[in-house]
């Protein structure tokens, strides 16, 4: 969720000045819930167009495990979906969190599967 970087040379963003060489921090998790961008960015919506995001870093700092983090995910899924007529949450209780604002996550996401 949050990737520090060191300012090349001395800018402004929003208002603030930043100097070269200081520390800036990005937040990837807000790079996606831009209201100028995304209609409702807070909600989850798996058939939203244009769903680019930043999971895995951006340029030259781009993770080089990605295409293998995505390939697995996909198999997951794919294997999970087959052998799945329904996935419920358990209840409507607020996820719980992890503690760390580095990475960002639920703890648990308790839910109920439904065979085929």
């Amino acid at each position: 969720q949050m990737d520090p970087r060191r300012a090349g040379r001395t800018t402004e963003i929003g208002g603030h000045r930043i100097e070269a060489g200081q520390i800036v921090l990005s937040w990837l998790g807000s790079a996606n819930r831009d209201e100028a961008v995304f209609e409702r960015p807070d909600e989850f919506d798996i058939a939203r167009r244009d769903s680019r995001h930043l999971a895995f870093g951006f340029g030259p700092h781009y993770c080089l495990g990605a295409s293998l983090a995505t390939l697995e995910a996909v198999t997951a899924l794919r294997a999970l979906l087959a052998r799945t007529r329904a996935i419920r949450r358990i209840d409507d209780a607020p996820l719980p969190l992890h503690p760390s604002f580095v990475f960002r996550g639920v703890t648990s996401l308790p839910l109920q599967l439904e065979p085929r």
